[in-house]
């Protein structure tokens, strides 16, 4: 591997290491969700305890459809997602 490669790879990982960190000091559930497929990524230590799930797996590379209560709060989180991805800001509130 050239140097440049491994400068890359390290810089990389540092900053996938700072990420992770970040996510799990916060004190609210939070994942990171791939659009449009709506796909969870990565959950935090917090939304782990939320769900009842002892590790990450139970909950990443999973459909967000399977924590919805109701296809209709599915739909209103969905379409608020895609208004905050277009617009840069928004407000959702009173969601189960």
């Amino acid at each position: 591997m050239n140097t440049s490669r491994t400068e890359t790879l390290h810089l990389e990982q540092n900053k996938d290491a700072f990420y992770t960190a970040l996510l799990n000091s916060l004190t609210v559930g939070v994942n990171v969700m791939r659009y449009p497929e709506r796909v969870i990524e990565q959950v935090n230590e917090t939304l782990l305890e939320l769900f009842g799930a002892s590790s990450r797996q139970q909950l990443v590379e999973h459909q967000a459809r399977e924590f919805y209560p109701d296809e209709d709060t599915y739909q209103k989180v969905g379409a608020f997602a895609q208004s905050v991805l277009q617009g840069g800001r928004g407000l959702l509130r009173d969601v189960p």
